[in-house]
């Protein structure tokens, strides 16, 4: 979810360090509380968020009940079901 972030502290970190504008113990701490971040909150997100809605329910946007819709051969969209007679 948020892996793509801890890449990039590291990677400016490492670039401070080499220019000697930040200390290894402030670089390591900064990588350290990248990593707890990126394993920590997309754990918290989820478990905030609760489960998701079963299928069918009506939750999801555009839900639409009833039977499925086709294009038929001429571009014409009808029901899935037949209607009886």
């Amino acid at each position: 979810m948020s892996g793509t972030a801890l890449p990039i502290i590291v990677a400016v970190t490492a670039i401070g360090v080499d220019r000697g504008e930040l200390p290894e113990s402030l670089a390591g701490a900064l990588v350290g509380a990248g990593l707890l971040s990126v394993l920590v909150f997309p754990v918290l997100a989820l478990l905030v968020r609760g489960r998701p809605a079963p299928l069918g329910t009506g939750s999801m946007v555009g839900d639409v009940t009833g039977p499925p819709a086709v294009a038929a051969g001429d571009g014409v969209v009808r029901d899935a079901v037949p209607e009886e007679a």
